[in-house]
């Protein structure tokens, strides 16, 4: 059941229920990534977006374990999806936890130590090598070369933006040929990936026209080793959620929305300059293709 109290006050003030909205939500789920990140458990971060959904919850249950709450105040977030005022108090840090929580605390730290080293780096080897090469050639300041680059593999350019998501690709799968949008619509596997997603944009008889894009998921703390936060563009994607702990980044060569003088390789934010969101931008890109198992 969802509440029907007033949702404006940002103070704690109610029960949070599932889809509930305001102010409040904010600051709850602002105070969730605070303690993710006292705790160092930063990859239950959540989306300050102002509504209680399955991620909101999901971290509350988690953070209030690792506090070492016990009884209903945890059991009503994971068994009826209510985050009571209580907890939500423990988890914005405006009430101390009493002895026994600090015990239990310290006998759960074995299971939230094995948490830790599950999420410490789910990228693989590949997407690292990867993002080292990108970031390489971002460094370079290189200029958009229609046609350039297109040797198997990919070379260091300058190249157009299907050379650039052929190099991006062939770290992780390096019989994709160095190809063109038409030719990467059909590379690799249908769908996203979990860490690279080739998105393109094909117009029948306009190459000119077409456009391929690179969407990566990366863990926060890869996000942050290499200082890439302001290119985060949420953890979901045209309906396609990142997995807990992750975010979506976009990369590119060319297009209407690249940030860098000549429009050579960058990390962007789809429909900026474009006077579209990066929901309507990313639309328009309607391939996606991944290597499989990545």
């Amino acid at each position: 059941m969802t509440s029907t109290r007033a949702v404006s006050e940002p103070s704690v003030h109610r029960r949070l229920d599932r889809h509930d909205k305001g102010i409040d939500v904010r600051r709850f789920q602002q105070g969730e990534n605070k303690m993710a990140e006292h705790l160092k458990l930063p990859w239950l971060r959540v989306e300050v977006d102002g509504e209680v959904g399955p991620r909101t919850e999901h971290t509350a249950s988690l953070l209030l374990f690792a506090m070492g709450v016990y009884g209903p105040t945890i059991k009503r977030v994971r068994g009826h999806h209510e985050i009571s005022e209580y907890a939500q108090h423990l988890i914005r840090g405006n009430k101390r936890r009493n002895p026994i929580m600090v015990t239990l605390a310290h006998r759960r730290r074995e299971e939230v130590r094995k948490w830790r080293q599950a999420h410490e780096d789910d990228s693989s080897p590949q997407e690292r090598g990867a993002l080292a090469d990108l970031i390489h050639l971002i460094s370079k300041g290189m200029a958009y070369a229609w046609g350039g680059g297109h040797v198997t593999p990919a070379d260091e350019g300058p190249g157009d933006c299907s050379w650039l998501a052929s190099r991006n690709v062939q770290h992780f799968d390096p019989s994709i040929p160095t190809g063109t949008t038409y030719t990467l619509a059909e590379a690799g596997e249908p769908g996203f990936g979990s860490q690279l997603t080739l998105m393109i944009k094909n117009i029948p008889g306009r190459a000119d026209e077409s456009h391929v894009i690179e969407l990566w998921e990366l863990t926060h703390e890869l996000i942050a080793g290499l200082k890439l936060q302001k290119w985060v563009i949420g953890t979901e994607v045209l309906g396609h959620a990142a997995r807990p702990g992750n975010a979506f980044l976009v990369s590119e060569c060319g297009g209407s929305d690249n940030p860098t003088s000549g429009n050579g390789p960058s990390f962007v934010i789809p429909g900026q300059g474009m006077g579209l969101t990066v929901e309507q931008r990313l639309a328009e890109f309607t391939v996606h293709r991944h290597v499989k198992g990545f």
